[in-house]
């Protein structure tokens, strides 16, 4: 992907302790925990909730996403 604008989504649940799952339009990404700096009781919290989120690979073949937080927040939240 050449545009690195971020894309708007929803964290669906947690998987353990490998990442979380993110409803982007009509399929699922997956963000992994060292790409988002909040844990724990906050995640809960945050769950369902819209946000944005940076796209690091995407495989078109299979539909595969994966997902950063922390870019975003430090690209675009910060000044």
């Amino acid at each position: 992907m050449k545009n690195n604008n971020p894309i708007t989504g929803r964290i669906a649940r947690s998987l353990q302790r490998a990442g979380m799952c993110v409803l982007i339009g009509g399929f699922t990404a997956f963000l992994p925990y060292k790409e988002y700096s909040i844990r724990n009781k906050i995640i809960c919290a945050k769950e369902a909730e819209l946000q944005s989120f940076q796209i690091l690979n995407l495989k078109r073949s299979n539909l595969n996403c994966v997902l950063s937080k922390d870019r975003v927040t430090y690209k675009y939240d910060r000044p």
